[in-house]
């Protein structure tokens, strides 16, 4: 009973501390923005949360990157991270709220297999419309 409890408490705090730092498109406080430069080619930034460190906000970047690339190799050029101390706009207009740090990590991301990416996102689909007829 004592384990049960305990199990459940540690799965429940794990739940909630999960929660300060997601990974999402920009709130205008925190996330991800990313522009397509060419089909293969992105500009990236993220922004974290007051709790995020560089290293979570850098893990988050380098996510945003493989999705961009839809699992495939990539190269990141120009990276800057930096953290941002009431930085009254980052870009467009945007702002932070009141005097929070951020770190805010910025940079361009390079699909280097886009077209084997692609190619095996369509034979993962073909493989499951196959698979579901049967």
């Amino acid at each position: 009973m004592f384990i049960q409890r305990t199990s459940l408490i540690l799965l429940f705090s794990t739940a909630l501390n999960g929660c300060d730092s997601s990974y999402h498109a920009f709130d205008g406080n925190s996330g991800y923005r990313s522009n397509m430069i060419t089909p293969d080619n992105f500009s990236l930034q993220y922004t974290g949360n007051q709790f995020d460190t560089k290293q979570d906000v850098e893990t988050m970047w380098h996510h945003r990157a493989r999705e961009l690339c839809r699992g495939a190799a990539y190269q990141a050029d120009h990276l800057t991270v930096t953290k941002v101390k009431n930085p009254g706009s980052l870009q467009s207009g945007e702002t932070l709220p009141q005097a929070i740090s951020h770190y805010y990590l910025s940079g361009e991301v390079l699909c280097l297999a886009p077209n084997l990416a692609r190619k095996r996102k369509e034979t993962n689909t073909n493989d499951e419309s196959v698979a579901d007829i049967k």
